[in-house]
């Protein structure tokens, strides 16, 4: 590859911006609990100099969100019969992508919303690697198999996230219940996208099984 393209290649990701997309689903089980969790997620994200977009994957048109961000989006596309919650999630996604005003080159830090960055160091790695890397993600940890990563929180450039998301088959997901952290490992590895493994990622997270148990774990 010749210098030119080299120095164009470089020149766009240095324009090119990190953005938060945060996942929510506002249920019932441990309501309050789980609305702290948010609160304190959100104001991490708040202090680390973002403004994230919220997209709720329930079906509700309004929420606390309303009340500090006006970047809420309740896209409606929860199906009840859905045993696979990753499933859930990417159709939401996939709905809220018109309303999303990413760059290609830009790079997107997608969070599940009740998890907790407690400091901002995966920013950083993303900033001081942007010009490299093109995805920047946790692989095989506490629940997670080896191969898999951690969908709660990792990060890639938009035009990859595009075409993952546009291009998911949601069916096959549901119907042979495939984890979506599979699904994302598989697509990263057959799109050839320049990946740093970023460990730890300075995360806890709080998992419930059912209402009486959860566990929490760091990332």
């Amino acid at each position: 590859m010749s210098s030119f393209f080299l120095t164009l290649l470089c020149t766009c990701h240095l324009f090119s911006q990190i953005h938060v997309m945060v996942t929510s689903a506002q249920i019932p089980l441990h309501y309050e609990e789980r609305r702290g969790e948010y609160l304190a997620c959100l104001n991490a994200l708040k202090l680390y100099g973002f403004d994230p977009w919220i997209i709720e994957a329930t079906n509700i048109n309004s929420s606390f969100f309303d009340e500090i961000s006006h970047r809420v989006l309740y896209p409606n596309r929860h199906n009840d019969a859905f045993r696979n919650k990753g499933v859930n999630e990417l159709m939401s996604m996939r709905a809220s992508l018109p309303f999303l005003p990413f760059e290609d080159d830009d790079v997107v830090v997608k969070l599940t919303g009740r998890y907790y960055l407690y400091d901002r160091t995966f920013f950083d790695i993303i900033k001081e690697n942007d010009s490299e890397y093109d995805a920047f993600v946790c692989y095989g940890k506490n629940f997670v198999s080896l191969e898999h990563i951690f969908t709660g929180c990792f990060a890639i450039r938009w035009k990859y996230f595009k075409k993952f998301i546009s291009e998911m088959d949601c069916d096959q997901a549901e119907r042979d219940y495939v984890p979506v952290e599979r699904i994302y490992a598989e697509f990263i590895e057959a799109n050839h996208i320049h990946t740093i493994i970023v460990d730890p990622l300075n995360v806890i997270a709080k998992i419930y099984y059912n209402p009486q148990w959860s566990e929490t774990y760091v990332w």
